[in-house]
């Protein structure tokens, strides 16, 4: 179990340099091996969802699905929530976008 920890530690740490170069599939890749039980589950899967496939890849349907992982880790966190609205807000204005072609 502590092997685990640590290694869902470094992967949250590769994952966060990965965001910061602007490497979006090796930061997924990366953020995807913090587990459930690490403190970080939540902020991880909300890069993944609002910051990565929302904002990078404008795939905001698979964005709201991170996002809601990340409310059921986190349902407290004020950022979660952020993320969680703004992303179904932007999944909701793609949809009527999609109508009215």
């Amino acid at each position: 179990m502590f092997a685990n920890s640590l290694l869902a530690s470094d992967a949250y740490e590769r994952a966060m340099k990965a965001y910061q170069n602007e490497q979006w599939q090796e930061a997924v890749n990366e953020f995807m091996l913090v587990e459930k039980e690490h403190p970080r589950y939540a902020t991880a899967m909300r890069y993944v969802g609002y910051n990565i496939f929302g904002r990078e890849f404008g795939q905001w349907d698979v964005a709201v699905e991170f996002c809601v992982e990340a409310w059921h880790a986190a349902p407290q966190d004020p950022k979660v929530l952020e993320d969680l609205g703004r992303a179904a807000l932007k999944r909701q204005k793609q949809i009527e976008l999609e109508i009215e072609e």
